[in-house]
């Protein structure tokens, strides 16, 4: 999981999470998806802030 990828970091970000959200929804019951979506959302946000160049950001 690459961050220093300049403009492309909040990308690969959001790609990597929903690979992650992906493979957990197979193995996890419908309770804890929501979860799941919460802790990528919220990791997201976290690293397109702490990159500083985001695709929300422009």
């Amino acid at each position: 999981m690459k961050v220093e990828e300049g403009h492309l970091a909040g990308e690969n970000i959001t790609f990597v999470a929903t690979k992650r959200e992906r493979r957990r929804k197979r193995l996890l019951p419908k309770s804890l998806r929501s979860i799941v979506k919460a802790l990528a959302c919220g990791r997201r946000r976290r690293n397109a802030i702490a990159t500083g160049s985001g695709p929300r950001d422009r």
